[in-house]
């Protein structure tokens, strides 16, 4: 019995055993925590590069005038969404601004690229507002462009 206390030594022991317990196990599961949100974290920015790699690797679609000479349509497959819909399933780990402001980009990029494939082979058959149409989808696409590499630039390192 330990003396002024009244507690015996077994009863000492299984208290002190109990609070050690506690501690280890409130400090596991910190630890366990911290490591699973810097996992979550670090996948987040790895998503967050490979989207805007993809965006960046668009440069055409930055150098497309946004008053192009009268009749013209850009060509070639340089509104591409292969990581965009590969990483489909990881999107839900960015942010609802970021998330937002790429459906938004990827839906009016799909809309010109289809678009452009309807276009008829030759370019004498194109219609002046076929083409007018594009032209004022491809102003709006730069736009939604720039805005999801800006918000992707600026969350990367963030928590969230």
């Amino acid at each position: 019995m330990i003396p002024g206390v009244g507690l015996s030594t077994q009863a000492a022991t299984v208290i002190s055993g109990l609070i050690g317990g506690i501690i280890g196990s409130l400090g596991t599961y910190y630890g366990q925590s911290r490591l699973r949100n810097k996992r979550k974290s670090e996948k987040s920015d790895w998503l967050r590069h490979a989207l805007l790699s993809e965006l960046e690797s668009m440069g055409a679609l930055d150098d497309w005038p946004l008053e192009p000479p009268d009749g013209r349509v850009p060509t070639g497959d340089w509104l591409h969404n292969q990581v965009f819909e590969g990483m489909s399933t990881e999107l839900g780990m960015l942010s609802s601004d970021e998330l937002h402001a790429l459906i938004k980009f990827h839906g009016e990029a799909k809309h010109v690229r289809s678009d452009i494939q309807s276009l008829p082979s030759s370019k004498e058959d194109w219609s002046e507002i076929a083409v007018n149409s594009i032209q004022s989808h491809l102003v709006v696409t730069k736009r939604d462009h720039q805005a999801a590499i800006h918000l992707l630039s600026e969350n990367i390192d963030n928590d969230y």
